[in-house]
């Protein structure tokens, strides 16, 4: 090869289908670059997401001594000392403390609902709108099984119900109506 042949396989246009080619190779690595990249920020969010082995046991439960009264779950998330379980007088059974929370009820499919709680015991939850910083009242299901506070006729009322509380679920022990609308 001397020189010249050089010069013209340098100084040669190359064919469209050789710049198609090309084009091609970019976006694909492109895209490759791209799908490595998403995964790799997507493998972060979910190391950051796992909880410590060591903070999942203190979440999970609460080991008291045996001379104190066990405390349960509900409490040790809410961190109040008045839902704690108290013994029963056989001693095998624990029966959860009488808590107030006051909010609107709504029904849902015959499931009461507790809407705009108010109230020192009453739970607070987190929502993505606010980016999960602050915090606002948690709405908790109201279970009257023996029917016997009427709930269908509360519907609408702001009241306040006493009962024990666990994961959100109130068993109701008593009612008393706060106002007759929820405005």
């Amino acid at each position: 090869m001397n020189f010249k042949s050089i010069r013209k396989r340098m100084t040669a246009k190359k064919s469209p289908r050789a710049k198609r080619v090309s084009a091609r190779v970019k976006i694909e690595r492109t895209v490759g670059v791209v799908l490595v990249v998403l995964m790799g920020a997507a493998a972060m969010i979910l190391a950051a997401r796992r909880p410590d082995p060591g903070a999942s046991a203190m979440t999970s439960k609460v080991v008291a001594p045996l001379d104190e009264t066990p405390v349960t779950r509900s409490s040790a998330l809410y961190g109040d000392a008045k839902s704690s379980a108290a013994k029963n007088a056989s001693g095998d059974a624990a029966i959860a403390s009488a808590v107030t929370i006051t909010g609107c009820l709504e029904e849902d499919n015959d499931v009461f609902k507790l809407k705009n709680t108010e109230g020192a015991d009453a739970p607070q939850s987190r929502s993505w709108k606010t980016g999960f910083l602050k915090k606002r009242s948690a709405t908790i299901t109201v279970v009257d099984a023996s029917h016997r506070w009427k709930l269908e006729k509360h519907v609408g009322e702001r009241i306040a119900v006493t009962g024990s509380l666990a994961d959100r679920e109130m068993q109701l022990r008593s009612l008393s109506r706060v106002t007759a609308s929820c405005s």
